[in-house]
Formats: C-alpha cells, structure tokens, sequence
C-alpha cells in the first residue's frame, strides 16, 4: 500500500492494483544495491578529490638487509641413507611403506618387460620359455615376402639385356669434345646419335652397347671417353593366370624379377603353390621353386620378365608344419616325400634351447590326430614325413636347482644350490649384509610329501622359518640351517621391521612434513631440515608433544622464540622426542590488492596497506579523466558476491517449495478447476525459477561517488582483497524498456521526466502495469511506483545513463468470476446458519428429515443443493 501523500497520475485508467511486487528477474539488481544514498541529484562536474593524485611514501633511507647466503650440500657416495629428506609429506598420515630405502622400493625382482618389448631370443635367454608345449599358432612360410608396393622399375638392367624399341640410351662422351644425349630406340631397332647419324641396336647386349658406339665415334674422333647405360626401359606384357589375388595381363618393365611381378599382382593367395610355378614362354613350359630363391636368395640363376611371358600359379601341394624351438617355425610345402632331418633342416634347424634327445609328429590316423615320439638318432631323422603332419619341437626342460636371496643383501638374486649348503655360506655368496639390514631374515621352504596315516599322498604346501642372522653368522645350528632347493632367503630393512622415531613440522617452512628423529636432534635442526623459516613466519612457534596421563595419551604445547632457537637458547632449542609436532604459523596477511580501469589515468592493479579506502584507490590511479562520471561507476566486492548467490540460491529454493505448498492446498481443499490453474501457475513459475538459477550475482555495491563529502565519509568504504572499481565514461543518454509501443533510448535532456520519456515511446500496451514503473539509475540504486516510502512519481526527473522499465501486469479474475465467488460464499454462510438453528430445535429437526424424505431441494445436503441451483441455471 502507497502511505505517500503525493498524488500519483495513472497513464491507463481503470487499472486495478492488487499486491505490488518487483519481478524475480529484477533479484539480482536488488541484490547489488547493498548500499544506497536515496535519490540522485543532478550530476556535477568531478569533485576535486577525485582529480587528486596519490602522493607516495618516500622509500626509506636505511640499507637493505643482507641477502642470507644458502649453504650448498651434496651427499657424497657411499652414504647408506639420506636423512635430509622428509619420510612423508604434509597430511600423509601412514607411515613409510615398508620395505624402502631411502624413498626407493625394496630389492627384488624387477617386474617383467611386456611380450611385445623384447625378441624372441631375449626371452629364450632369459629362460621364459620353459617347459611348455611347442606354439602351435604358424604362418605359412613365404607368403609375406610378397609385398603390393614393390617398386619394378627399380631393378637394375643385368649386362646380358637385349636391347629393343622402346628402350633409353644415355650416351656421356668427354675429352676431345663432350656430348650428353639421351635417345629412345625405334620401331626399327635403331638409334639416333649425333655426329654419327643412326646405328641399329635391337638386340645388342647392355654389356655390347659401350664398345659399339665407341667404335662408331673412332672413325671420325680420338682422344674422347665414352660411357653408355640404359635410362627408362620398354614395358613387356605378360599374363598371370591361377592362384594370386589380382589374375590377368599386366604391362611392366622388361627386366622385372619373378618375385616383383607376382607382388605387383597382389601375391601369391595362401591356396596357390610357391614350389610348383609353372612359366611359359616361346612354346616352352619351365617349373620354377620358389623356395629355391626365398631360402636361398640368389637371383642371378633366375629368368627375366620377356614380352608374351605366361605364369601359372596352381593349387597348393602337400605340406607340413615344424613348430617349437626351431629357429624358422612354419607351414612349409612338399614337392616330394621329406625326411624328419631333412624337415628340420627345411625350418632352420634346431636352437641351443631345444630338447635334441627326441621330438613329437602329430598326424592323422584315418579317425583322429595322433602323436608319436620320434628319437632324433640317424633312424629317427630317415623317417619320412607324410603330408598334414605337425613336428612338435619341445624346449629344455626344468633348470637346474637354485635358491635365492632377496632383501638386504649387497648381491640379492638366486645362486646354485649345492648339498649342504647353509645359511651362513648363501649370505657371503651374496656378499654380506647391507646397512640397512635387519637381525631377522624369513626362510620360505617348499615341502611335497605330507604323510597321511599308512599311505603317502604328495601335497604341495609351504613353511616359513625364522632366521636370527647374528647366531647364523656366529655358527649357531639352529639358525645356520641347512638349505634345500628351491628355498628363499628374505633379509628385511630397518625400517620395515622396527617403529621409526618420527617428528613431524608444519606451517611456514619449505618442506614440511615427517622426518625421522635421530639421536641429539633439537628444534633448530629441524627447522634446518625443513628448509629453514619462510619469510612470512611468524617468531612465535609452538612445540606439542605426547604425555601421559592417567594411562591415556594427552598433548602438552610449548611456545618457543624463533630468535632464541637460532641463538642456541637450551629452553627454546629443545632436544626433541618421539613423536613431537613443530608448528610454525605464518603472519596474517593485511595488506589489499585491488584494481581499478575505466576513465582514470593510470588503471591497473593496485596494493594499499590496512584501512585504505575507495578513495585513496582513485588518487593512486591519478584521478578520474574528463568526460567520466562517477555516479555511473561500478564497485564489485567479491565477499558480497558471494553473499548475495547464497542469498539467492536461498530465496529460489523458498520460492519453490511456497509454491508446490500452495499447489497441494488447492488439490486437497479448492475446486477442480482452481487445482489447474494452481498447477499451471506451479509449472510457469518453476520455469522461471529454471531460468532464474542461471543468473549470477555480480557482487555490486551501490557507492555515491558523486556525493559531497565523500572522501571519509561512511560511504567511502575500506578496500578489502580483490575489489574492483570501474570509472565510467559520461552517458548523454536515457532508455525506457518493457511493455511499450516503442522501446528505445533517448537524448538526456536537462530536466527530462519519466512521464515524457513514456510519452515518446508512445506510451504503454494494454497489459503494461502503470503502477509498477521502475527505473534503475546510473548509480545502481532502483526506484519502484511500488515503494512504500517516497515511491517513484511520473514528474521525477531522469539522469543521464538511467533506464525506465514497465513491467506486465499481473492476471487477475474478471468481475463475473468475483461476483459468482461471493454468492457462493453467501449461500454457504446461509446453509450453515440454517443447520446450527435446526440443530438447537428438535422439532425443526423432525420437520427437516421429513422435508428431506419429501425431496425438499433445500433440505438436502450443500453438495446436493449445489448441483440443484447448478441444474436451475442452466434451465434459465
């Protein structure tokens, strides 16, 4: 309700004005005006101390402190552990892991490269093959050496190629004159030359080439050198028929190699035979092996490629598989019958990791596969092989017998186990003790038979010994035992069998966390571990150590000078115990650090001491420029920025939960059709408060620059960490938006109002609210028809940068809807005063239920008067 006495001039009549509300959009804007200064005044020229500059301290004249030298140190070699490092770091709460040293894991066995990573040699060196069957998973050999890239042009012409049309010849003479040409022979078998006129070399050898344009040149010249080579040659066609994956004619050059034409026809297909290619040309058919030149290598012996050239791949032949420790596992092809030997051979032979004594022949019976030994004495290698048959070359058996030492011990790994062999003997193999190394060691034994009643059942199972390592090495028996194969000596740390004396230090130090506590350690030495005091700790430091009172565990705190620790104090630089705790806190920060841009002259960040203020910030940036205006600066806080999101976040979640409130009261007590409308109403307003959570609070507090007097003024705010002042540049300008004909902005004229400005927007829509008009000013401050003190009027004056809203007006129910709710109201005041008089009169009472029994409409119950008085309207 408006309590202002001022009249208040309506720009739509008839207007009705229910509960006056500011829209939840306008939250955020309410949010930042945490600090306001009531109306603005009109805007003057920069006040004088906003174009002062700051005047700065002068810088002391006293000398700077000497700079404290760090001392270098390195550890020299041999040192068994380095105590200058902390065992964990600040907030690790566990002890050290055991079995490091020094940060580094424990001795032992390193952990195992991936398969991929290493050869197949290094693992059969390293003994990972074991006794395991032979891999059974072969290629077929050969089949991969044909590649789709081979590259025909690149080989080389041999000196007994026959020249032909087609082919280039390079002719380089020098001496008595020098010549290059480069000349293609033609159809007639001859050559262009210059000097000599054309000389015919079809079929002339590359090797006849030289001397035969030498001879010709001698006739006229002498005294000349004369070199000759081929350049591109002549393409032949030739034809692939049978197994290879692209069959047909193909056009390459004439020395192509029989290897390059079937990889330019995409290879030999796995179904396709590599000993049984047949070659046909000049009415002849040759059989070619290819084994013979993949194992072999030796090119020379076969054909070239000649124009009109026929190869035929067939089907393959039988074949035969070598796996295991061979050093060429594979699927091999037969040409005729093979022996065992021979088979070997064929796969490369055996390796110095297989088992020579005998191999297995896996074949087929007719019914299934079977496997045969087969001894590789001179009878087993003469025994023939049939085709699909598999040799099963197996590796070495099991090592020889070891037992291993792993721990602390200067050389850990596994040593030859030989009977008798005790303890003591197995630690000066492994070259003594570290250290580190602990008086315990464990002794892991693997036991195979256990007895069970009158049988023996062999069970494999396992016992752990302990070991003192002082009575072994003194030659006590019962703990100088006697080794067995396959045992395992494991010699523990220090640190991984004993509780370490730890303190720890926090706070301002370089390297806080937990140290061991060694003999005579005092304060000073931890501080000295810790990197030494940083420059912001405070001389107060605080020592809490463990006590013991009444069997339970309780604390005691020191505090301790840190300039009397450095001088050597003995109250202050205390030997330490187990378990103490050095605090060292740090200064409290009170210097700021803020920033200022805009219209000033020298923006930037900017650090004050304690108790600067907003003003101080503009000096130190030379004051503000001409043409800015103060009222229209922006100050951000980023204490009230967070304030203000909790604040909002709060106010979203109440919104919500008043609204499905309000729902469920309609659902259990309203009418069918004001449910709907509650729920709709539920639905937009929940979208709105969707769409709400997206705003963000920009932390903004309303400060009068302008004001007179500001400088130390209550408004002149202390600055506080991270604020941010923005000056900004002078605005000529006012806007008016919302529900009017035509939002738009307009010249600031002197003394403009908010009814002209409406005015020429061409006032408002039929739905725009006249009576909550707001603007927000320049300055951030917001102006509402809807404030209850001092509210907005038409007639108030508007300032540069400011903008006038109208918002929509509110729904609300038509008259008939009113009055249709009153009579309701009326006829159930009425129903109900009847009851209570019939209530305190019996007779009326009796009267009532025969009136009822007779169908009187007005003796029934409401509900069924209701539908009565429904029924009679719409008959009217």
């Amino acid at each position: 309700m408006n309590t202002s006495s001022k009249p208040r001039r309506s720009l739509l009549p008839g207007s009705s004005s229910p509960l006056t509300r500011l829209p939840l959009a306008l939250l955020p804007l309410a949010l930042g005006a945490c600090a306001g200064a009531g109306r603005p005044a009109t805007p003057t020229s920069t006040p004088d101390w906003a174009r002062t500059r700051e005047q700065p301290l002068v810088a002391p004249l006293e000398a700077d402190a000497p700079e404290e030298a760090g001392a270098s140190t390195s550890a020299g070699e041999g040192v068994p552990l380095d105590l200058t490092r902390p065992l964990a770091p600040p907030g690790a709460g566990s002890p050290a892991r055991p079995g490091a040293r020094g940060g580094r894991p424990a001795a032992g066995p390193a952990p195992a490269l991936p398969e991929g990573g290493r050869s197949r040699l290094e693992r059969l060196y390293a003994g990972e093959s074991g006794a395991d069957a032979a891999n059974r998973r072969l290629d077929q050999f050969g089949y991969a050496t044909f590649r789709a890239d081979s590259d025909l042009a690149a080989s080389p012409a041999p000196p007994d190629y026959p020249l032909g049309p087609g082919d280039e010849v390079i002719v380089t003479i020098t001496g008595s004159f020098e010549e290059f040409v480069r000349r293609t022979v033609d159809q007639d078998g001859q050559v262009a030359l210059p000097r000599v006129g054309a000389l015919p070399v079809a079929g002339l050898l590359l090797r006849d080439l030289a001397p035969r344009l030498r001879q010709a040149y001698a006739i006229r010249y002498k005294g000349f050198e004369l070199s000759a080579s081929l350049g591109r040659l002549r393409t032949v066609q030739v034809e692939l028929t049978g197994r290879v994956e692209r069959p047909g004619t193909l056009r390459v050059p004439a020395c192509s190699s029989l290897l390059g034409l079937l990889s330019q026809a995409g290879g030999v297909r796995k179904d396709g035979s590599l000993r049984r290619v047949i070659l046909r040309r000049a009415g002849q058919e040759r059989r070619l092996d290819l084994y013979e030149l993949l194992l072999g290598g030796d090119t020379t012996r076969w054909p070239r490629v000649l124009e009109g050239d026929r190869l035929h791949v067939p089907e393959i032949g039988p074949t035969l598989a070598v796996a295991g420790l061979v050093r060429r596992p594979a699927i091999y092809e037969l040409l005729d019958t093979l022996e065992l030997g021979a088979a070997l051979d064929l796969a490369g032979g055996l390796t110095p990791f297989s088992f020579t004594p005998r191999v297995q022949v896996e074949g087929s019976d007719g019914r299934r596969r079977a496997l045969r030994d087969v001894e590789l004495d001179a009878a087993g290698r003469a025994e023939p092989l049939r085709d699909g048959e598999l040799v099963l070359v197996g590796a070495l058996g099991g090592r020889v017998p070891v037992v291993r030492v792993q721990g602390e011990v200067l050389r850990p790994g596994n040593y030859e186990f030989r009977p008798g062999l005790r303890v003591s003997q197995l630690l000066r193999r492994a070259e003594g003790l570290t250290l580190e190394a602990f008086s315990q060691a464990f002794l892991s034994r693997r036991l195979e038979t256990v007895q069970q009643g009158d049988g023996e059942t062999r069970r494999r199972t396992r016992r752990v010994l302990v070991i003192d390592l002082a009575r072994a090495l003194a030659g006590d028996a019962r703990h100088d035992i006697e080794l067995q194969p396959l045992d395992l000596l494991s010699v523990r740390p220090r640190r991984a069998a004993e509780v370490l004396p730890t303190v720890w230090i926090e706070g301002a130090v370089r390297q806080p966390g937990r140290y061991e506590r060694t003999q005579g350690l005092r304060v000073s030495h931890l501080l000295a571990l810790a990197g030494n005091p940083l420059p912001d700790a405070a001389d107060e430091l605080e020592l809490v150590r463990e006590v013991e009172r009444e069997g339970q565990l309780d604390v005691a705190r020191y505090r301790l000078t840190l300039a009397r620790v450095r001088a050597g104090d003995p109250r202050h630089d205390a030997l330490l115990r187990e378990r103490d705790r050095l605090v060292l806190r740090r200064l409290r920060r009170v210097r700021v650090a803020v920033s200022i841009s805009g219209e000033v002259r020298r923006p930037g960040r900017y650090t004050f001491p304690q108790g600067a203020r907003i003003s101080d910030l503009i000096r130190a940036a030379g004051g503000v420029l001409e043409g800015a205006d103060l009222r229209a600066s922006v100050f951000t806080r980023e204490s009230v920025r967070r304030l203000q999101q909790e604040r909002f976040r709060h106010l979203l979640e109440r919104s919500r939960q008043i609204h499905e409130t309000a729902l469920e009261d309609l659902v259990r007590e309203g009418h069918a059709n004001e449910a709907v409308a509650g729920k709709l109403s539920l639905d937009r307003t929940q979208r709105g408060v969707r769409r709400d959570r997206e705003l963000q609070a920009t932390g903004r507090v309303v400060v009068p620059l302008s004001r007179p007097g500001f400088p130390g003024s209550d408004h002149d705010l202390r600055l506080e960490e991270g604020d941010r002042l923005v000056v900004a540049r002078r605005h000529r300008t006012v806007s008016v938006v919302g529900l009017v004909f035509n939002p738009a902005t307009f010249v600031a004229e002197r003394g403009i109002t908010v009814e002209q400005v409406l005015d020429r927007a061409g006032g408002l829509l039929e739905d725009g609210d006249d009576e909550r008009i707001y603007v927000i000013r320049a300055d951030g401050n917001v102006e509402s028809m809807a404030q209850r003190r001092d509210p907005l009027e038409l007639e108030d004056p508007l300032l540069p940068g400011d903008v006038v809203l109208v918002p929509r007006r509110p729904a609300e129910r038509s008259v008939k809807n009113q009055l249709a709710d009153g009579l309701a109201l009326s006829r159930q005041m009425a129903e109900l005063a009847l009851i209570a008089s019939k209530a305190a009169n019996p007779a009326s009472s009796v009267q009532l239920n025969s009136s009822v029994e007779r169908g009187d409409p007005f003796a029934r119950s409401p509900a069924g008067y209701e539908r009565e008085l429904l029924r009679g309207r719409e008959a009217r």
